[in-house]
C-alpha cells in the first residue's frame, strides 16, 4: 500500500514537472514566437496574430486609459490599417528577461486613409516606442506598448509642434563618478538624483560619451543637451518626481523602469506658458543602460498627448 502510495506521488511529481516544463519558454524560444508574431502584425492577419495571444490577453496601450481585450485590441488594429494601408513594425533591441521581452523600435507606414477621424494627409514617417511583452508559456498574456501620440499628431499637423531652445546646461557639467553598483542599484541611485532635482549630482553618473532620446522630442541627445532638456521639464515642473512602478533587470547592463511622474506646471513648457494645472499619474517608461555604474544609454517614452490634456491644452476631442 505504501508502495502505491509512493508511486502515485512520484507519477504526480513528474506530471506537474513536465507541465511546467512546457510552461518556461527559452529566451531564443520567446524571440521565435516575437518574431513569428510581428511577421503576422505585418501581414495584417490579427486572427493568426492573436493565436499567440492567451484567452485573456489584455493590451496595455498607454495613451489609452482603460487596457484592451483580444476583440477590442483586433478592432483597434483593423481601424488603423484602414487609415495606414501599408502600416508595419521594422526590428529593434529586443532585450529578454525570464518570461519578460522587451523590444524598442518604430512602426512606419503611409496616412492614406480617414484615421481617428483626420482625414488622409498622404504623410509617412517613424514613430519609435516601447513594447513589454509577457508570456505565459508560449501565449502573450499581457502587452504594454509606451508610444508618444502627441508626436503623431504633430506629424499630422492636427496640434502645433513644441518649440525647442537650444539645449545648452546652465551650468558646467563636472566629471562622471563612477560607483560600481550594479544596473539595478545604478538605476535606483540615478533616479534618486534625479529626484532631488540637483542637475550637477545627477549629471555625475552619466557617461562622458553617454547617448540619450526623449521619445515626445524625437531626437537623439548627447549628455549636455539631456542635460539640459531636464532642466527644461524641472523648470515647467518645479515639484515633478519620477515614482517607479517597477524595474527588470534585462541583462546585459539593461535596466527597464516603469513608472510615473506627477507635478505642478508652474513655469514654461516648451513655449506654452504656465498653468497651474497639476499632472497626476503619467505613465512612463525608461530603458537604461549602465556599465561601472554610469548610465551609458537612456531612452525615455511617455505620451506626450495626455500630458498636454491634462494640462488643458489639447483638450479631450483632439485626443
Amino acid at each position: 500500500m505504501l508502495n502505491r502510495y509512493l508511486m502515485m506521488l512520484s507519477t504526480i511529481f513528474l506530471i506537474v514537472v513536465v507541465s511546467g516544463s512546457t510552461l518556461a519558454q527559452t529566451g531564443d524560444e520567446l524571440r521565435a514566437l516575437h518574431k513569428a508574431q510581428q511577421e503576422a502584425l505585418n501581414a495584417h492577419d490579427m486572427d493568426k496574430w492573436l493565436s499567440y495571444c492567451t484567452d485573456d490577453f489584455v493590451w496595455d496601450y498607454v495613451p489609452v486609459p482603460t487596457p484592451m481585450n483580444r476583440g477590442e485590441t483586433k478592432a483597434f488594429f483593423e481601424d488603423l490599417f484602414r487609415g495606414w494601408p501599408d502600416w508595419h513594425v521594422t526590428p529593434g533591441v529586443v532585450l529578454v528577461s525570464g518570461n519578460i521581452l522587451v523590444e524598442e523600435h518604430p512602426c512606419i507606414g503611409t496616412h492614406s486613409g480617414e484615421w481617428m477621424g483626420i482625414p488622409a494627409t498622404g504623410k509617412n514617417f517613424p514613430t519609435p516606442h516601447i513594447d513589454i511583452w509577457e508570456y505565459e508559456g508560449d501565449k502573450v498574456k499581457r502587452l504594454t506598448n509606451y508610444i508618444d501620440v502627441a508626436g503623431i499628431m504633430i506629424q499630422l499637423g492636427v496640434i502645433p509642434a513644441p518649440e525647442l531652445p537650444e539645449l545648452k546646461p546652465s551650468f558646467t557639467l563636472p566629471d562622471p563618478e563612477p560607483t560600481g553598483k550594479s544596473p539595478l542599484e545604478a538605476d535606483a541611485d540615478a533616479i534618486s538624483r534625479w529626484n532631488s532635482h540637483d542637475m550637477a549630482d545627477y549629471a555625475k553618473v552619466i557617461n562622458s560619451d553617454a547617448e540619450f532620446l526623449i521619445g515626445p522630442l524625437g531626437i537623439p541627445l548627447n549628455r549636455e543637451e539631456y542635460i539640459a532638456a531636464e532642466e527644461l521639464y524641472i523648470l515647467a515642473f518645479p515639484d515633478v518626481v519620477m515614482k517607479v512602478v517597477r524595474s527588470v533587470d534585462m541583462g546585459v547592463g539593461w535596466v527597464l523602469t516603469e513608472c510615473v511622474w506627477n507635478g505642478t506646471n508652474d513655469g514654461p513648457y516648451f513655449g506654452i506658458p504656465a498653468t497651474g494645472r497639476s499632472v497626476k499619474g503619467l505613465r512612463g517608461v525608461t530603458l537604461a543602460r549602465y556599465d561601472n555604474g554610469l548610465i551609458t544609454n537612456l531612452h525615455i517614452y511617455f505620451d506626450n498627448l495626455t500630458l498636454l490634456t491634462q494640462l488643458g491644452i489639447v483638450q479631450p476631442s483632439e485626443a
